[in-house]
């Protein structure tokens, strides 16, 4: 399995002919992940001369497909060159069953017509998921969560502290968590644990406003393992948020509703 060039950046393009062991599978989903933490959708093409999968590359493929079922709408289309007639059977019902992505073969003969079709970037973009909130002060840097996080979302999050760092000794975080929003489980580990771990030698106190109930048992539960004070408040409790972490916040309007129970 080698991965082939000539299409945007946006879509995973790779070729395979014969065996694909556990260690070709995967360099396949490491640029997806790749891919994934630079856009927002992103679209697969494979081309496929002879198809054979070891059993272990067959479980690799069984746990990051299940691990992908939570954001399979960042997914767009997703094409199979290949003269194999099963796999073209085996691209039609996949089409039907992933209702957010789009699946299609192609025979050898029509390869230019697929990279063409796959190469269609994908519609508009979905809202950011982060989105910073002025504050009073500079040694407090705040974000709105209002879609999916991801992780370049974090990157963005981890440059702003950054930033904020350089000026500060101490620097203070709000995270409000609003209605409409998704983690992918990786990101939020990194966002917890990892971007935590990181900041320990200068974050004082996070503060994160609003989610779902588990939201608030999480953040107790690791509170204890860091040096760092981190606290959840409530929806309601957000001007008392604001009180600890020392600022207001200097948005142009009066702050968004808080939904303690975001939709899915």
């Amino acid at each position: 399995m080698k991965p082939l060039s000539g299409l945007p950046d946006h879509v995973v393009a790779m070729k395979t002919s014969g065996r694909i062991s556990g260690s070709e599978l995967d360099i396949a989903t490491d640029r997806i992940d790749a891919a994934l933490r630079h856009h927002d959708r992103i679209s697969l093409y494979f081309e496929i001369d002879s198809l054979e999968v070891t059993p272990k590359a067959l479980l690799k493929d069984l746990r990051y497909g299940l691990k992908q079922l939570t954001q399979l709408d960042r997914f767009y289309r997703a094409v199979i060159v290949t003269d194999q007639s099963w796999v073209h059977t085996a691209a039609e019902w996949e089409d039907r069953l992933l209702p957010s992505i789009t699946v299609r073969a192609f025979p050898e003969n029509e390869k230019e017509e697929a990279r063409e079709w796959v190469a269609k970037a994908p519609p508009e973009p979905r809202p950011k998921g982060l989105e910073e909130i002025p504050t009073s002060t500079s040694h407090v840097v705040a974000f709105r969560l209002k879609g999916t996080i991801t992780g370049a979302d974090i990157d963005v999050v981890a440059d702003r502290l950054e930033t904020a760092y350089q000026a500060h000794d101490h620097v203070n975080l709000l995270l409000r968590v609003e209605s409409a929003y998704r983690f992918q489980f990786d990101v939020l580990r990194e966002a917890l644990f990892d971007l935590k771990a990181e900041a320990a030698r200068h974050l004082e106190r996070y503060a994160v406003v609003g989610g779902p109930k588990w939201l608030a048992g999480l953040v107790e539960a690791v509170n204890p393992l860091f040096r760092l004070e981190i606290s959840h408040f409530h929806p309601e409790e957000e001007q008392k948020a604001w009180a600890w972490i020392g600022a207001q916040s200097k948005e142009g309007s009066e702050p968004s509703r808080v939904s303690p129970e975001p939709s899915e």
